[in-house]
């Protein structure tokens, strides 16, 4: 478990699970990592926690195995140690990331959950992750206080496959890496379009 706090300021205690940041360098290990570098800058912002479960090996012979033993990992994780650390902690609110939360609460609770592509599109998710989301979110959307997803399109799948109450889910658009920057030199731009042979006009699709 990692711990980062400033024990000088007494205040609200908030804490953020960062797991996704060792799981995945895309995606929502993305958002995870931009989210805590972020909140690291804000001045005078009070003192945070940040939690995280590291995988277990990658050099395991066979990927199913590796699969089944990291959701396993995780649901120890994220349904035992982790509210056990929030609640020694003395944390006031906690933040998931990544779709799931303690179902034992602890504290105030917030989770993101970034689409419905797990229902709206199985076929394109390994079955043992897919299992893990179908039973586990529809439990953590009950218990959370507060629901965050990147669009109103979210917002609305979100609303009428569980049923549960607008008030509850905010819509908070993703931002872009300080890294994304307009490019000022057109010489650039032609280069990059006449070694890949591209039109006048483009799209770059990196999804």
């Amino acid at each position: 478990v990692g711990l980062f706090v400033n024990k000088k300021i007494k205040k609200t205690y908030i804490a953020i699970d960062i797991s996704p940041i060792y799981r995945s360098k895309a995606g929502v290990g993305c958002y995870t990592k931009n989210l805590a570098g972020e909140l690291s800058q804000i001045k005078n912002r009070g003192p945070y926690l940040l939690f995280n479960l590291e995988e277990p090996m990658r050099e395991m012979a066979s990927r199913r195995i590796f699969r089944f033993v990291s959701v396993i990992r995780r649901i120890l994780w994220e349904q035992l140690l982790l509210p056990l650390s929030l609640w020694s902690k003395g944390v006031d609110i906690f933040h998931s990331p990544a779709f799931v939360c303690p179902i034992f609460k602890t504290c105030r609770t917030v989770i993101t959950i970034h689409d419905m592509a797990y229902l709206l599109y199985p076929d394109k998710f390994v079955n043992t992750y897919r299992r893990y989301l179908k039973f586990w979110v529809p439990l953590s959307i009950k218990v959370a206080d507060k629901i965050i997803t990147d669009s109103a399109c979210s917002k609305r799948d979100i609303v009428r496959l569980f049923r549960i109450s607008e008030k509850k889910i905010e819509v908070v658009y993703l931002g872009k890496s300080r890294d994304f920057q307009p490019i000022t030199d057109k010489s650039s731009i032609d280069n990059f379009r006449e070694k890949n042979n591209l039109k006048r006009d483009f799209i770059l699709y990196v999804g």
